[in-house]
């Protein structure tokens, strides 16, 4: 399966390069929460920006395991809060935050808040689907399961 690997990952970045929204899980003691966010991939990691007081930064201070999901795509990683977009260690990440978020980061970002912060997720495991094909890849152990699709999942 190893000579699938570039394949797979190229499917990753296509599904989970751009913009959108993604319904975002945490665990807690309860069980799971899922909530919408705006999320997108830069470098191989997926960010969110949201607020330090919220239940999503609670929960994952408490468990860092978060699930992103958009249609049938799932990703699962390891999320931190990295702070404000205005720190001098995420200036350059800032950029590209205020590029991929162009059309709702005026709206949705206040930068005068001291809560605002940035989400860095970094993956661990993702499966996607194209037409012929899903894809299960572990990042972690460098695994990767390829199996034939017929395409009940591309288009949702």
């Amino acid at each position: 399966m190893q000579e699938y690997w570039g394949r797979a990952c190229e499917v990753v970045r296509e599904r989970f390069g751009e913009r959108l929204i993604y319904a975002m899980a945490t665990q807690t003691e309860q069980g799971v929460n899922i909530r919408s966010v705006y999320s997108f991939m830069h470098n191989d990691k997926m960010y969110v920006v949201t607020h330090s007081n919220t239940n999503k930064v609670a929960e994952i201070t408490r468990n860092p395991r978060v699930a992103l999901v958009y249609k049938a795509q799932k990703l699962y990683g390891v999320a931190k809060n990295i702070g404000h977009p205005l720190l001098e260690a995420n200036a350059e990440l800032r950029k590209v935050v205020r590029r991929e978020l162009a059309d709702v980061y005026v709206d949705m970002v206040n930068e005068a808040d001291p809560t605002v912060c940035i989400l860095e997720i970094t993956v661990k495991r993702a499966v996607a689907y194209t037409q012929l094909h899903k894809y299960d890849i572990d990042f972690e152990h460098e695994t990767l399961l390829r199996e034939r699709h017929y395409g009940l999942y591309y288009n949702y």
